[in-house]
């Protein structure tokens, strides 16, 4: 069975990492494999990072019932 291959969000947007190494995810009730997710090279978390600091500003007035949802939702993608 193939497994999905995880991209990285940032700044809103899904996008492919361009790293060699993958890392599982995996189900700690069953052990099962789920997916893997890459093992993002230093300038994509540093991408990352970058787009999460200039984003805080305007999330941090958002409140926190309404961002709460938001992670909710994120977790279903």
């Amino acid at each position: 069975m193939t497994r999905q291959q995880v991209q990285n969000y940032v700044a809103g947007e899904w996008r492919s990492s361009s790293a060699n190494d993958f890392m599982p995810v995996v189900n700690p009730a069953t052990a099962e494999e789920l997916a893997r997710t890459p093992l993002s090279t230093s300038r994509e978390v540093d991408d990352a990072v970058q787009a999460a600091a200039k984003a805080f500003p305007e999330w941090r007035r958002i409140p926190v019932g309404t961002r709460v949802q938001y992670q909710i939702g994120r977790a279903h993608v």
